[in-house]
């Protein structure tokens, strides 16, 4: 078990980032599991190297990246099936091994190893994970050889391309995203995608799956399938290897010699392998990558924000089953106040989040940024009602900087809600302001992506 100092797991500022105490948790969880995947490693002499966030994460900060929160690796696609054969059983009990090779209907090209499945809060677990009751996950991407032959190179592509295509078919068939003309086109493209790669290829569709409407099955399928046709060539037919799936989106290759040797760098306290053209394998992904790109609205960030919510439903339930005159007091928060009610009738609602990172980046402008905000929306209270739904770490963050940003905030609070023209919301329920907002205002964050196409979305400008 690895071992951290208090002061590791505290809430921190990181090139004016704020990372929480609960990511802190999370992220000494995640070393957790990879050291346990690079002890397997070890034991049967396969070589594993960080990837993508981690590996950057590794080079230009010698740990997390701050505003990533998971953990990547790389293995050769020969160590990376043996690998997947012994996961599943040198791995301790509980862990899954999520694999189109190993689990029946997961369908992603890679690999992902979750600790377990949702929230504990075992007191076992607990210490085993530093505090974290969340489950956390490992992707492990394969890596292939790329064929020095270019036609046969663009046909490889091309058949992965349409394995890809055939899978995303499937996942829209069974999540219902298409009308009944839509299906008809749908069903008919995938089953063409299938009968041509059976006929280029040695591999057979379990048809049994698309008899039986089983189409996550179906998906994992054409996924089985792409990792058979991505490790058709070995070293010696290729000059350069390539994760299939990032070849295929965005043409990134790394010459073999790159992963020849790997080096060890630091990685907050441990040491992870990285690859040997380290250097030149980051360019390629990120370009100048030593300029940092803070980009945290691609998926719900944190990425336990879902099961945070999953940990409070627990924690209600044990309290009213220890209490036989327990009362649910938690939610009276998320109570519609008629105040509000009265607020929003016959006027249009703008959403506004103010999130973290603008506060730990801007500092005194983000504080001048919000008074101007909130002064252009008073100015026209007749005809917009603001609901804003601060971030809830945001005074935990402006403490760590300084008390002045602190109380230069409080006093913003204070007075708008003071004036009580507009909403403030601090409560957990976010689906209910979504739901009522005719607009968005704020930052590009993971409630866009929510939003997006569904109503206007305006994104706000610091500077």
């Amino acid at each position: 078990m690895l071992e951290f100092d208090a002061e590791f797991l505290k809430p921190q500022i990181r090139d004016g980032f704020f990372v929480d105490a609960t990511m802190k948790s999370m992220w000494a969880a995640d070393m957790e599991v990879v050291a346990r995947i690079s002890a397997i490693c070890e034991k049967y002499n396969i070589q594993w190297y960080a990837a993508y966030g981690t590996l950057l994460g590794a080079i230009r900060h010698e740990g997390f990246v701050p505003w990533d929160d998971d953990m990547d690796m790389w293995v050769l696609r020969e160590g990376y099936n043996k690998l997947m054969k012994v996961l599943p059983k040198e791995l301790p009990e509980g862990y899954l091994v999520q694999s189109c090779f190993s689990e029946e209907g997961y369908n992603q090209f890679h690999t992902c190893i979750n600790n377990g499945r949702g929230v504990s809060i075992r007191p076992e677990w607990l210490e085993e994970y530093h505090g974290c009751p969340f489950s956390v996950a490992v992707d492990i991407f394969p890596l292939d050889y790329l064929p020095r032959n270019e036609g046969e190179a663009a046909i490889q592509k091309n058949l992965i391309e349409m394995v890809g295509r055939g899978a995303a078919l499937a996942d829209g068939i069974k999540d219902n995203r298409y009308n009944e003309e839509e299906l008809k086109v749908a069903f008919a493209e995938m089953m063409e995608i299938k009968n041509y790669i059976e006929g280029f290829c040695s591999y057979q569709f379990n048809m049994q799956y698309i008899e039986d409407g089983n189409w996550r099955m179906v998906a994992s399928d054409f996924w089985k399938c792409g990792n058979y046709i991505a490790m058709l060539y070995g070293e010696e037919d290729a000059d350069y290897l390539v994760d299939y799936m990032d070849y295929d989106r965005f043409s990134k290759k790394h010459r073999k010699e790159y992963f020849a040797e790997a080096y060890s760098a630091d990685f907050e306290n441990i040491m992870i392998p990285v690859p040997c053209g380290y250097d030149e394998v980051l360019k390629m992904i990120y370009g100048n990558y030593m300029v940092p790109v803070k980009n945290w609205g691609g998926h719900e960030y944190p990425f336990y924000a879902r099961q945070l919510r999953e940990l409070r439903k627990i924690v209600k339930e044990k309290e009213k089953a220890a209490d036989p005159n327990w009362k649910d007091t938690s939610d009276t928060e998320n109570i519609f106040p008629e105040s509000w009610l009265e607020m929003i009738q016959g006027k249009k609602v703008v959403l506004f989040e103010d999130g973290i990172p603008l506060y730990t980046e801007y500092e005194e402008a983000a504080l001048q940024k919000l008074e101007d905000v909130l002064v252009t929306f008073k100015e026209n209270k007749d005809k917009i009602t603001l609901w804003w739904r601060p971030q809830r770490q945001i005074r935990e963050a402006l403490k760590l900087l300084s008390q002045e940003l602190v109380e230069r905030y409080d006093g913003i609070v204070a007075a708008y809600r003071a004036e009580a023209w507009g909403i403030y919301d601090l409560s957990l329920e976010e689906d209910r302001a979504v739901e009522k907002s005719d607009a968005y205002y704020g930052e590009n964050n993971a409630l866009v992506n929510r939003i997006k196409g569904t109503k206007p979305i305006m994104i706000e400008a610091i500077i």
